[in-house]
């Protein structure tokens, strides 16, 4: 696919009209998605394949978040424990802020 897409752009810059434009233009669009969809397709196998998914999980955010232009610097000083124990007592937090009822659970049931 690569060595079709440096083709097309080749054809587009030497002949320089609208047809080689758009079909480059097209082939481009169509090569992102599928680095996209392969990206995708390999961060899936590396987790599936994993002993350890949530480590595997952390990994594949700190590589993307850490790396390459898609770096954005945080100003949070939050670390990803104080995120797991957050996200992982949320349902208490929750269950103890909600008004109780007179109405039983099996009611709904």
């Amino acid at each position: 696919m690569l060595n079709r897409l440096a083709a097309l752009f080749f054809i587009k810059t030497i002949k320089k009209d609208l047809e080689s434009e758009k079909a480059y233009k097209t082939y481009k669009e169509i090569f992102k998605m599928k680095v996209k969809t392969t990206i995708i397709d390999i961060n899936e196998n590396y987790v599936d394949n994993s002993n350890n998914k949530s480590r595997a999980m952390w990994n594949l955010i700190k590589k993307k978040t850490t790396t390459g232009k898609n770096y954005e610097k945080s100003d949070s000083n939050l670390t990803a424990n104080e995120m797991n124990e957050y996200f992982a007592a949320v349902g208490k937090l929750t269950a103890k802020q909600v008004k109780k009822t007179g109405i039983s659970f099996q009611h709904y049931l």
